[in-house]
């Protein structure tokens, strides 16, 4: 069942900024006793992991328009396994 709530489920702990390596930008899902954690190579690839996470994990669109209500799962659903990817911008 799907229901509106917060985005303040995620918090700053949900996020780690990775600094070995800045050649290619990159991001990873991972999913630890049902929380996830979002790891990213810089604040950019934070994001791009956020929206993917709320896109294809929670099935939620987030808009630039304030008006539009971000329709999210009642319980935020996990990784099944560690995700890794990389892309350019």
């Amino acid at each position: 069942m799907r229901t509106f709530v917060s985005l303040n489920m995620l918090t700053l702990s949900n996020f780690q900024l990775l600094t070995d390596s800045v050649d290619i930008d990159r991001f990873t899902l991972e999913s630890d006793n049902g929380k996830i954690l979002i790891k990213g190579n810089n604040r950019n690839s934070l994001a791009v992991g956020l929206n993917h996470y709320l896109k294809y994990y929670c099935q939620a669109h987030v808009s630039w328009y304030a008006s539009d209500s971000v329709v999210m799962p009642a319980q935020l659903p996990g990784s099944r396994s560690s995700r890794y990817f990389t892309f350019k911008m």
